[in-house]
C-alpha cells in the first residue's frame, strides 16, 4: 500500500541519489526491499524495506526507472494507491479516492544502471 510517508521517503532517496537512473525490488527470506542504486554495490544506495499485503514469494532482483516512478508518486500523493510486481518485469501503480482513479504500468529496464 502507498501512503505518504512511503512517498517522501521514496522521493527523498531518489532526490538524493540523483545520479542514479534505477531502483530494484528484491524479495528475500528477511522480506522485499526495494534499493535506489545498485543493489549489489555497498556504496551509492539506499535500501528501503517494505509490506507487502499478501504473501511473497522470493523472486530475482527487477529494475525500474526510478525518476518515473518518483513523479508518479508525488503527482498522486493526496490520493491513497496500491502497487503491484509481477515477476515478468511489470510494475502497475492504483491510485483512487472517491471521485478519480488512475493506473500506470512501467515495464522492467533493461540494461545498466
Amino acid at each position: 500500500k502507498v501512503d505518504a510517508d512511503f512517498i517522501n521517503k521514496f522521493s527523498r532517496a531518489v532526490g538524493i541519489l540523483s545520479d542514479i537512473a534505477s531502483f530494484s525490488i528484491i524479495s528475500k527470506k528477511t522480506g522485499v526491499f526495494i534499493v535506489v542504486g545498485a543493489p549489489a554495490s555497498n556504496t551509492n544506495k539506499i535500501t528501503l524495506q517494505i509490506t507487502p499485503l499478501s504473501s511473497v514469494n522470493e523472486f530475482s532482483t527487477i529494475k525500474f526507472f526510478a525518476k518515473y516512478v518518483r513523479d508518479i508518486l508525488v503527482a498522486n500523493k493526496e490520493l491513497s494507491g496500491i502497487v503491484t510486481v509481477y515477476t515478468e518485469g511489470i510494475l502497475t501503480l492504483e491510485f483512487a479516492d472517491d471521485t478519480f482513479a488512475s493506473e500506470y504500468y512501467l515495464t522492467e529496464m533493461t540494461g545498466p544502471n
